[in-house]
């Protein structure tokens, strides 16, 4: 193609250096995002994984003295609402976030 542009157009020899190293250059950054895309689609499921089980592992240490009844609608009597504090609340907040990120990811996988 640069070829032809030299052959049809007075241009220097300088410039047609010019213009092949611009399209090297745009040729290679096509290269390199592919490669990084590719790069985030063979490791999108790992990470996936990863922020599932955390996610698991976060709503697991989350469970407090809940009976089969409440699991099932029934009332509990005892429960009391109070405010969290310390780790709880850490592990509240890490919670909320590695939800967001797993649907995130989610999304990320629907359009790749």
């Amino acid at each position: 193609m640069l070829h032809h542009v030299a052959a049809k157009s007075a241009i220097s020899i300088q410039q047609w250096f010019v213009l092949r190293q611009q399209h090297h250059l745009s040729v290679t950054h096509f290269q390199c995002t592919i490669t990084s895309m590719s790069f985030i689609v063979s490791i999108l499921p790992y990470i996936q994984i990863l922020l599932a089980v955390l996610l698991i592992g976060a709503i697991l240490l989350q469970a407090r003295g809940s009976s089969v009844g409440g699991a099932f609608g029934g009332s509990d009597m005892g429960t009391t609402f109070y405010t969290r504090r310390g780790a709880e609340k850490v592990l509240f907040h890490a919670t909320i976030v590695l939800g967001i990120l797993f649907a995130l990811s989610s999304f990320i996988t629907l359009f790749i």
